[in-house]
C-alpha cells in the first residue's frame, strides 16, 4: 500500500475513533478539557464527577508509551475536587502499522487516582509486553482479539474483565491492601494465560481454568483456589497465604513438591488419593494446620513436610 494511502487511512481512522469517543462520552454528560496529539497518538481530557483520558493511537505510531504525569497540569486547572482518572487506550490502527509486537507502557504518579485502565482493539493485535505503572490499584479491562506476551500491574487490581480469547503469556499483579473501602475480588484465569503470577492482597478466590497455566501465588487475602483437573505436581505454588484455607485439588495430583502450601492457613488438609509423593518443607510454617488425612498410596515424604 502507498505511504501516502496508508497516512491517509490512519488519519481518517483517528479523527473516526476520537470524534466516536468524544460523541459518547459527550452524551454521558462529559465536556471536552483539553485535547491534542503527539507523535504517536491523539489524546482528549473529558470531565464530569471524573476524568477520562482518551488515547487513540496512530497506525505509524513508534512508541506506545502513555505517561500522564504530562497532563498533570491539566487536571489541576480543572478547579474541581480530585475526581478518579479512567483511561481508555485505543490501539486498533495499529493492526496496520509495520510494526508490531510493541510494549504498552501506562505511568502516573500524581495526585489524581487512576481507577480504570480500558485496552480496546477492534483487530487482531499483538503486544509483547504492557506495564501499567500507577499510583493507585485498577479496574484492568482487556479487549477481545488481542494477544499479550506479559502484563504487568504495579500497583494491584481490584477487578478483572480477562475474555477467554485474550492469549496472555504472562501476568503479574502488584501488591494491593484490602480495606474497608477496598473489598477482595475473585479472579478467573482463561486457559489463554499461559502463566499466572499473583501478589496482590485484593483477592479471595482465584480459579484456574486450564492445568497448562502455570501459577505462582502469594496473597494476604487469598482464602480459595480452585484447580482444574489434570493438573498432576505443585511445586513453589503457595507461599505465604496466611488466609488460604481452601484448595480444590483435582484426583490427576500425583505430586505435592517442596514448598508448595509453604505457610499457608489451612486447619484441615486432605491429600488426594492419587498423590504418591510429597515433598520436602511441603507444608512448612502452616501453623493452623490442625490434621492432614495422607492415603495410603503415599510412598515417599520429605524432610520438615
Amino acid at each position: 500500500m502507498r505511504t501516502w494511502l496508508k497516512l491517509l487511512i490512519s488519519v481518517f481512522l483517528t479523527v473516526f475513533v476520537v470524534s466516536s469517543l468524544s460523541s459518547i462520552a459527550m452524551a454521558d454528560g462529559h465536556s471536552i478539557h483539553a485535547s491534542g496529539s503527539n507523535d504517536n497518538y491523539s489524546w482528549r481530557i473529558l470531565v464530569d464527577r471524573d476524568i477520562v483520558f482518551y488515547a487513540v493511537f496512530n497506525a505509524d505510531a513508534k512508541s506506545c508509551y502513555i505517561d500522564l504525569d504530562e497532563y498533570e497540569d491539566n487536571f489541576a486547572d480543572l478547579d474541581e475536587p480530585k475526581f478518579p482518572i479512567y483511561v481508555y487506550v485505543d490501539v486498533t490502527a495499529l493492526a496496520d502499522s509495520d510494526t508490531s509486537y510493541q510494549d504498552l507502557y501506562i505511568n502516573y504518579s500524581g495526585e489524581y487516582s487512576v481507577k480504570r485502565v480500558y485496552i480496546k482493539s477492534e483487530t487482531n493485535y499483538e503486544f509483547y509486553s504492557i506495564c501499567i505503572d500507577v499510583n493507585s490499584a485498577i479496574q484492568l479491562n482487556l479487549q477481545t482479539g488481542m494477544r499479550y506476551k506479559y502484563i504487568s500491574v504495579s500497583a494491584g487490581v481490584t477487578s478483572y474483565d480477562f475474555l477467554e480469547n485474550n492469549v496472555i503469556d504472562c501476568i503479574s499483579l502488584g501488591s494491593y491492601e484490602v480495606t474497608e473501602t477496598n473489598t477482595a475480588s475473585s479472579l478467573t484465569v482463561p486457559g489463554t494465560i499461559k502463566s499466572l503470577d499473583v501478589e496482590d492482597d485484593a483477592i479471595s478466590e482465584i480459579t484456574i481454568k486450564s492445568p497448562d497455566t502455570e501459577f505462582y501465588i502469594s496473597s494476604n487475602s487469598v482464602s480459595k483456589v480452585n484447580l482444574p483437573a489434570g493438573i498432576t505436581s505443585l511445586e513453589y505454588t503457595f507461599y505465604r497465604c496466611p488466609n488460604l484455607k481452601s484448595v480444590d485439588l483435582p484426583e490427576s495430583l500425583t505430586t505435592i513438591g517442596s514448598r508448595a502450601f509453604y505457610s499457608c492457613g489451612f486447619e484441615t488438609f486432605t491429600v488426594p488419593s492419587k498423590v504418591t509423593s510429597i515433598g520436602k518443607n511441603a507444608f512448612e510454617k502452616c501453623s493452623s494446620l490442625k490434621s492432614i488425612t495422607i492415603p495410603a498410596g503415599v510412598k515417599s515424604i520429605g524432610v520438615s513436610a
